[in-house]
């Protein structure tokens, strides 16, 4: 029932509660938006932690294997790389690497540092979830190709709907990522980048200047 639970939250739960905060327009602060995001991946996390410690399950069902195989080394170094590359382009460019539209990034210290955290609870929370969870729980019950466009639609979704543009670039990311979860069953690699490429956007994004709060 847990599994059910948490995998119902997911698919519908969170991207309907994002569609009707959308719709009924209500407005909050940066800061705001990051913790309530940040409260709810820590939830969402501890109760996906307590079902696998109680069902004694391997955490190498989510894609987390510990030490990583031989191609889960092959895929963190290569996405080291890809950040190493991405950040010095968009230095040289002063191009933003992810921004959603209706959300600029971050002016203040007080939000920067909320934002650093929103980053990297979303890239380690989000895989996690949206990825290793999902795929898991999914791919019994429909194979793995309708899990793929289940988990990245609703993950799409997610990011809200007010943005036709937002919408299709976070499903084909989506799209990206969790097909190269499922191919690849590692999601270390996945977690690196989902993590770095915000905080490489943060630090070469031009309105990201820290002034006083």
């Amino acid at each position: 029932m847990v599994d059910i639970a948490l995998a119902v939250l997911l698919l519908i739960g969170i991207p309907m509660q994002v569609v009707w905060r959308e719709r009924s327009g209500i407005s909050r602060s940066r800061i705001a938006r990051y913790r309530s995001a940040i409260f709810i991946i820590a939830g969402c996390l501890t109760v996906l932690a307590l079902q696998w410690s109680v069902t004694t399950r391997s955490t190498s069902l989510l894609g987390l294997k510990v030490p990583p195989t031989k191609l889960g080394w092959i895929c963190l170094i290569g996405a080291v790389l890809f950040l190493a590359v991405s950040g010095v382009a968009a230095r040289r460019e002063n191009k933003v690497i992810a921004e959603d539209a209706d959300d600029p990034f971050p002016q203040t210290t007080v939000e920067r540092g909320s934002y650093v955290l929103f980053a990297f609870a979303a890239g380690l929370g989000w895989e996690i979830l949206y990825r290793g969870f999902l795929l898991w729980f999914l791919t019994p019950l429909f194979g793995i190709v309708a899990a793929i466009g289940v988990a990245a639609l609703a993950y799409g979704v997610a990011h809200g709907v007010k943005d036709r543009r937002l919408l299709m670039a976070s499903i084909t990311s989506a799209l990206v990522f969790t097909t190269a979860f499922a191919v690849t069953h590692e999601l270390w690699w996945l977690m690196l980048i989902h993590t770095g490429l915000p905080l490489i956007a943060l630090t070469t994004s031009p309105r990201a200047t820290v002034v006083n709060p």
